[in-house]
């Protein structure tokens, strides 16, 4: 080996990994400062645009109400089993999704998850039947599986653990240029599906004032030109985005290699060798704990969730079956539309505070409330304001969700596979959802309100006992108690560690 040749590292001492606990920068200085705002301007309205894939979820339901079902014939269930096969093969396609896009690059990957989606949505307005109508939200299925959890592994390779909930819901600015962009005033955002929703149903409501597309009248039109809309935005993601820090060519070397060292801060002893796919990094993912619990609690949050974004409008349907189709349509935007406020204020309250368990129960114990009233009570008004108050609970969980379990395991294999576990079980609670609400209950949905509320119940209990776990863990942690995990270990193997290590603790 020649002089200029470098050596290999010898192994860390414990000091020297015990240096990476603490952040090396301060949150707020002004470089990291500099830094989040070229990630907000240059990724998050990116990453913002893919959640257009969120409209097809509600446009079905709004569809739905502008005569899809009677148009195809639809008959019985009929309706409930095509939704079924859309969340089938989301939850089957999920971790493989994620696995594929994190060898082939996770921005492009879905860039081209979210161009597919988009075709599929179009296709969505020429079905002729049953069959045709189940085939494609299989389609559709295979296409979104992967792009929630990709899009929260995405945002980790940009943001500290503290940031990244926060950016699950969306950067202001990037807020007004959807708005701006898209139907010519509102567009979707980041994990919000609140908005989504209640631009689908703005959308929706004015593309059913036009008379026909081509031979495409009524709904059809709804998937043709917000599938449209889609595809575009899907083409330009491809075009722009980047997969990490050290890819974008609009950042100086030395942002770059802050980018970098404020995320290997965060996660003791973990390097380059760790971030490599291997057995025993997909096992810890798929046998994480904490993933479980809070995906459980996903798969809860989910069936109600699921179930409010393409039932909403039939259930506001039912209690105002005097309205016009439109004046339907237009009742489920104001809903959405407080749950988006909420969605904004309350993850951003819990960046500042550096928690999130607390968050999601609050936010589960307004979901139980809003069913507690669709239960319990016959008073439309009383009803109508319980579905503000759904809009502002489950909605509003799953973006603390997916950033619970990304700042929580490490390294990125890990937390590719554990995300898309998460995502698993929330597809699952999203084929429960389909059966949640079936005619034959209309038009109080007793049974449906029902299993949402003891759903509520058991996220409760589900995230409080993920926050005591936490809590224990880091405590036999900071007593020593899991020392051991390094003994006979060589660096690389060390390094594999990840959020098993030692000096790695978890945020609650």
């Amino acid at each position: 080996m020649s002089a200029d040749e470098k050596s290999p590292s010898p192994a860390k001492s414990a000091e020297d990994i015990a240096s990476f606990i603490q952040p090396v920068y301060d949150i707020r200085s002004f470089e990291e400062d500099r830094l989040r705002s070229k990630f907000d301007k240059r990724i998050m309205p990116l990453v913002c645009s893919v959640s257009l894939c969120f409209l097809d979820r509600v446009n079905v339901g709004f569809a739905s109400v502008a005569g899809l079902q009677k148009s195809l014939g639809l008959e019985g269930v009929q309706y409930n089993i095509g939704l079924t096969c859309f969340y089938t093969t989301a939850a089957v396609f999920s971790s493989p999704n994620n696995l594929l896009g994190k060898h082939f690059g996770m921005g492009r990957w879905l860039a081209g998850c979210t161009l597919g989606f988009g075709i599929c949505c179009m296709c969505s307005a020429f079905v002729r039947n049953y069959g045709e109508f189940c085939l494609v939200r299989t389609l559709l299925g295979i296409c979104e599986g992967g792009v929630l959890p990709g899009i929260a592994f995405l945002l980790s390779k940009f943001y500290r653990r503290q940031e990244l909930t926060y950016r699950h819901v969306f950067d202001p600015f990037c807020t007004l240029v959807n708005f701006m962009i898209f139907s010519g005033v509102l567009g979707p955002v980041l994990a919000s599906q609140n908005i989504g929703a209640a631009v689908g149903g703005l959308i929706a409501s004015g593309i059913l004032k036009i008379d026909h597309i081509g031979s495409l009248k009524s709904w059809r039109n709804i998937f043709l030109i917000e599938g449209l809309i889609t595809t575009v935005v899907a083409i330009g993601v491809f075009i722009l985005v980047v997969d990490s820090p050290i890819q974008a060519t609009w950042l100086t070397e030395d942002e770059k290699i802050l980018a970098v060292r404020r995320l290997e801060s965060e996660y003791p002893a973990v390097n380059e060798a760790a971030q490599h796919t291997r057995k025993q990094t997909i096992r810890a993912g798929l046998l994480n704990i904490n993933a479980w619990l809070v995906a459980l609690a996903f798969f809860f949050i989910n069936v109600a969730l699921q179930g409010a974004a393409v039932f909403l409008p039939t259930i506001i349907a039912t209690l105002f079956p005097e309205k016009t189709a439109i004046q339907k349509q237009l009742l489920s935007v104001p809903p959405y539309f407080l749950g988006a406020i909420v969605q904004i204020t309350s993850p951003y309250i819990s960046m500042r505070m550096d928690i999130r368990s607390p968050f999601m129960i609050f936010h589960a114990c307004v979901g139980a409330i809003a069913y507690a009233i669709l239960v319990g009570s016959k008073s439309l008004h009383a009803r109508y304001a319980a579905c503000f108050l759904v809009a502002a609970g489950p909605f509003t969980f799953g973006t603390f969700s997916h950033g619970l379990v990304a700042i929580n395991t490490s390294p990125d294999p890990t937390r590719v596979v554990a995300l898309g576990v998460l995502s698993s079980m929330g597809q699952l609670g999203g084929i429960v959802s389909t059966w949640t609400y079936v005619a034959s209950d209309a038009p109080g949905y007793h049974r449906g309100n029902t299993l949402n509320l003891a759903g509520m119940i058991a996220v409760i209990v589900l995230i409080v006992g993920t926050m005591v776990h936490m809590k224990w863990e880091n405590a036999q942690r900071d007593h020593g108690k899991r020392d051991y995990r390094l003994n006979g270990l060589t660096p690389i193997e060390e390094s594999q560690l990840g959020h098993r290590h030692p000096k790695f603790r978890y945020k609650i």
